[in-house]
């Protein structure tokens, strides 16, 4: 965990003022609850706000230094974390530290990188796997529940009838059968085993100026859209790391805006949605 000192340090460096007094105040519950002091003062919505209103007057810079304190921290504890598994990808984190690269929203030139992502090279399948299939499930389940319903009222009328058993029981076999083939009631599904290779994607970086956090895709990635699926999947394993943390930070946002400016975080889950649910159709009619 960064000290006073070293967070004094930084703000020097980075807003020309140390504001030990901040820094103190952000972290004043750490003597009562040592490391879970994070849960007090460090949301990076409300405490900028407590911070600047004690502390404005007298640090011009007070309300990004206080962002600044909670940001460092985060990305402290996620390099001690090592690396956040996902559903598609994961991502190996590190001590943070300054690069020449520059911000796609101040257009800042040096930015801190704290984390490499990697994506699974099946991450397609993954997808289809963890996301379309359960939706392909609920219909054979609704399907299965409309055969057993019939089948109950045919085989209970057969009986009432006291016809030959026989055709009750080759009725009950189909349906033994069909339960098998979905495999729905009896056992179910087998959990399916994916191929562990994977290739780097890019890597996140932190503004200290914008306090924005952006996946910057390698160079020969930059060419094609990254999925929002995948910007989804990193954004889960960066807010679970922060929680991890004892931090509140909001990265989800900054991650859509980048890559689809034009939707808001909504629109673009929308999209995703129904772009999910027209694949799905395509393949029931197919």
């Amino acid at each position: 965990m960064p000290s006073l000192e070293e967070h004094a340090r930084r703000s020097e460096v980075l807003y020309g003022d140390p504001a030990m007094e901040i820094h103190k105040y952000i972290d004043s519950a750490y003597e009562i609850y040592g490391g879970s002091h994070r849960k007090i003062r460090h949301d990076v919505e409300k405490t900028p706000a407590e911070v600047q209103e004690i502390f404005g007057k007298r640090h011009k810079s007070a309300h990004d230094i206080a962002i600044d304190h909670i940001w460092f921290d985060a990305m402290d504890s996620c390099s001690k974390i090592g690396i956040g598994y996902g559903r598609l990808s994961f991502v190996r984190f590190m001590k943070p530290h300054f690069m020449d690269v520059t911000c796609k929203n101040c257009r800042n030139r040096k930015m801190e990188k704290f984390a490499d992502v990697y994506v699974y090279k099946d991450w397609e399948e993954r997808y289809d796997y963890y996301y379309n299939e359960p939706k392909r499930r609920v219909k054979r389940v609704k399907l299965q529940f409309i055969l057993i319903t019939l089948l109950t009222v045919i085989c209970a009328v057969l009986i009432t009838r006291d016809l030959n058993v026989i055709p009750a029981a080759i009725i009950f076999g189909i349906f033994l059968f069909f339960s098998y083939r979905f495999s729905v009631s009896f056992g179910g599904e087998k959990t399916k085993v994916f191929s562990h290779d994977s290739e780097r994607y890019g890597a996140i970086y932190y503004c200290f100026k914008c306090h924005k956090a952006f996946l910057y895709p390698d160079k020969e990635k930059e060419t094609k859209k990254t999925p929002l699926s995948i910007i989804d999947d990193v954004s889960e394993i960066l807010s679970r790391a922060f929680f991890k943390a004892g931090v509140t930070v909001t990265i989800c946002e900054e991650f859509y805006s980048e890559f689809y400016p034009e939707l808001s975080k909504e629109e673009a889950v929308l999209q995703e949605i129904q772009e999910v649910d027209m694949d799905f159709e395509g393949e029931a009619n197919q």
